[in-house]
């Protein structure tokens, strides 16, 4: 198949453009001999165009919808949500880091004020925490994992944070992990606790342990490898 790459740079905020090209069935008021857009369900889209003179009708899958990288998007509400970045490096190979990562239901161990994880299935995580002194619960839905490499998230109802960590080997036995987190604050204290760095340091700290935590094991305490794309997973 040939294939065409082609950029442009637009004076808009990187949400404002995403999140307009997500309007699917818009796409004929810009795409040159594109006839209408019609969309089927959350993956799937219909086609109908002028190419060539011929008129054309095709289906086609989206198959890894990556929201601005999962990270720095709007929330349901529109507001723009509060963004974390933090990395660290773990004295260990990225295949134990990763694999340590995976056994969610252990997050309790060197994650702050989360109080547990419960893995529903291989895509979906129900987690309760304390967050600014106040009890909280949502559910988490893996969208994008590939072995040794970052694993993202979101919050279905949300409630919780997006994210996605990312592992980066750095030789044999050093593993660069870096987590990117977004939220939406929903008081007066979240939001002057984001201005302020608490969260940043949070999230630091939870960094610190993990390396701790497997630096001191050395080996991972399980492991999955399958993948998930697009919010559906595939076993390895």
């Amino acid at each position: 198949m040939s294939s065409v790459e082609k950029s442009i740079e637009v004076d808009v905020p990187v949400s404002a453009a995403y999140n307009q090209w997500t309007q699917f069935e818009e796409f004929p008021r810009f795409m040159q001999g594109v006839k209408s857009v019609r969309q089927l369900d959350d993956q799937r889209l219909h086609f109908c165009a002028e190419i060539a003179g011929k008129g054309v009708e095709w289906d086609s899958v989206i198959t890894e919808q990556v929201r601005e990288k999962y990270i720095g998007w709007r929330s349901e509400s529109g507001a723009q949500m509060e963004t974390i970045r933090e990395s660290i490096e773990v004295d260990v190979p990225v295949r134990t880091a990763y694999n340590q990562w995976t056994q969610f239901e252990e997050f309790p161990q060197f994650m702050e004020g989360v109080e547990s994880v419960k893995q529903i299935d291989d895509t979906h995580l129900q987690w309760v925490a304390e967050v600014s002194g106040k009890h909280r619960e949502w559910q988490a839905e893996i969208v994008d994992q590939g072995p040794d490499q970052k694993i993202a998230w979101r919050a279905v109802d949300g409630n919780g944070p997006n994210g996605v960590v990312e592992f980066e080997p750095l030789g044999e036995d050093k593993t660069l992990v870096t987590v990117e987190m977004a939220y939406e604050p929903e008081g007066f204290t979240e939001q002057l606790g984001a201005k302020v760095g608490i969260d940043s340091r949070q999230v630091k700290g939870d960094l610190d342990r993990f390396k701790q935590l497997i630096e001191v094991r050395g080996v991972e305490t399980g492991a999955w490898r399958g993948e998930v794309h697009a919010g559906a997973s595939q076993h390895r």
